[in-house]
């Protein structure tokens, strides 16, 4: 039962995500396919997002949020989803800044087969920390 919960939060979580990105597009007055060219997602990867009908990921939440000019932290304000969450169980705003750096320097990687490796392993890792933990 647990795990229908957690799916439909993170549906509801991806439509309050969707809105947040399409209301600020329509604000920089761009177009989804146009974003969809500018960060290199497939056509209508945008609409997707905005619809609820994918997820997304932190590196393209990044990159929508530098597209966009707004914090990462913009997709997640006055979520109903995180809105009974207690703080405690938020990452604290040091490990945001610490992934935000990351992803600056990352992405002045010129190589893209250098990014993969590097992405390669940090996927590696974070999954090596998973094991024996309850999921």
């Amino acid at each position: 039962m647990r795990k229908s919960g957690n799916n439909r939060n993170r549906k509801d979580f991806s439509r309050h995500l969707g809105r947040r990105i399409a209301n600020r597009r329509l604000e920089t007055g761009q177009s989804a396919a146009e974003l969809d060219r500018l960060l290199s997602l497939a056509p209508g990867s945008i609409t997707a997002f905005e619809n609820g009908r994918r997820s997304i990921g932190a590196v393209q939440l990044f990159m929508l949020s530098r597209a966009l000019g707004v914090p990462m932290t913009f997709s997640i304000e006055d979520s109903p989803v995180l809105a009974g969450v207690p703080l405690d169980d938020l990452p604290p705003p040091d490990t945001i800044a610490e992934a935000e750096r990351f992803l600056n320097a990352f992405y002045k990687i010129g190589d893209a087969n250098l990014r993969r490796d590097i992405l390669g392993f940090v996927k590696a890792a974070g999954e090596s920390t998973d094991i024996g933990r309850d999921g």
